[in-house]
């Protein structure tokens, strides 16, 4: 909502349509990271194939990744491409209320780059990075967004002559 509140300066369209697909990026991630682990988990929890109950649990790894985790995974890669760039056009044009910069700073872009860089931080800190990488990015863009919307722009004097000035 707050994203959408500065960019609806610029139209209904510039506005809405980043707001949805971001929206839809997080539904999608959210459900992705809750059923994924799980599966994930026992799946690891049951390595041997001699375990009576590994051809269960694999059936059940292989159905949830072909036919949840890679496509609702797609979408919400797709999504966030497609709102990020959306938002980056919106604050190109000039009329919302973030400073043109901040097209640097909409989710895929500071994503990509934590995810890329995460490999080259040393140990232990690189791979809570890359394992972490989004759920540390959001917030960052979110913090600076609200200092940018709440800051209080800077004040000029007035000019000689100014009725404001009496």
């Amino acid at each position: 909502l707050q994203w959408y509140r500065a960019l609806r300066p610029a139209g209904l369209r510039w506005a809405l349509v980043p707001s949805v697909l971001l929206g839809l990026f997080f539904l999608l991630g959210v459900t992705v990271h809750f059923v994924w682990p799980i599966v994930a988990t026992l799946h690891l929890a049951t390595p041997r194939p001699e375990d009576p109950s590994f051809q269960a649990v694999d059936g059940l790894y292989q159905l949830v990744r072909a036919r949840y985790f890679l496509p609702l995974g797609a979408g919400a890669f797709l999504c966030v491409l497609l709102g990020s760039a959306a938002v980056a056009a919106a604050i190109l044009t000039g009329r919302t209320q973030f400073p043109r910069w901040f097209a640097l700073c909409t989710p895929a872009l500071p994503v990509f780059l934590a995810y890329q860089l995460a490999p080259y931080v040393p140990a232990p800190v690189g791979g809570y990075l890359r394992a972490n990488f989004l759920h540390l990015i959001i917030p960052i863009l979110f913090a600076l967004s609200t200092w940018l919307l709440t800051r209080k722009a800077p004040s000029t004097p007035p000019e000689p002559g100014d009725l404001a000035s009496h």
